[in-house]
């Protein structure tokens, strides 16, 4: 069953197809909005889903996973997630302004993300920061069932030279298990993500640092 949802003096439709919430514009009048609705369920009755426009809007999505942050994180963490999604989101208003659809933010997308930061005086660990702060959106997105695949998994991190000894049994036990490092911090009673950073070599992730 899908859901009517109001945005400022728009209204927007919220539904379920191929297994992903889809979301689509559907104009200032809920009336409207409710049977536009019932339209696209009933297509999607008939499998005529290729006759529907599904997608769900960056600028939806974004409030929406901040809501969600703002109940599972503590706030110093919540604070670094937003400021990551609006640097993400300045870069592309800038270079992307195009992409309007969570769909269409492609790996090819971070990639530019990732040479645009490293090219305006990033550091490697800075960079590497925000990659680890975009990945946990993407994974929400695809818990909450917005995409079935996370861009970022697709990125090779930075090359950061610099030696960090951590003596911490628990966390060298926690991240060979491919633990997070959002669950670390938590695991650790750390409040503020940034602060497991010094842990993020030992993390694993699908693709290595070059």
């Amino acid at each position: 069953m899908g859901s009517v949802y109001q945005l400022g003096d728009v209204f927007y439709i919220e539904f379920e197809a191929r297994g992903l919430k889809y979301q689509q514009l559907a104009g200032s009048s809920e009336i409207a909005a409710r049977a536009l609705l019932e339209t696209i369920e009933e297509k999607i009755r008939q499998s005529q889903l290729n006759m529907v426009d599904c997608n769900v809007f960056l600028e939806t999505f974004w409030l929406n996973f901040n809501n969600f942050a703002l109940n599972e994180y503590p706030l110093a963490t919540t604070l670094r997630l937003d400021k990551a999604i609006r640097h993400f989101n300045d870069f592309l208003n800038a270079r992307h302004k195009d992409i309007l659809f969570l769909s269409s933010v492609t790996p090819q997308v971070i990639e530019e993300y990732k040479f645009f930061i490293l090219k305006n005086g990033a550091k490697p660990w800075q960079f590497n920061f925000t990659l680890v702060l975009l990945k946990e959106v993407f994974d929400y997105a695809i818990k909450e069932g917005y995409l079935n695949d996370n861009p970022t998994l697709h990125i090779r991190y930075a090359n950061d030279n610099r030696k960090c000894v951590v003596k911490n049994k628990l966390a060298h036990a926690a991240l060979a298990k491919g633990v997070s490092l959002f669950r670390l911090a938590q695991l650790l009673r750390i409040n503020d993500v940034l602060r497991v950073m010094p842990f993020f070599s030992l993390a694993r992730h699908p693709l290595q640092s070059l």
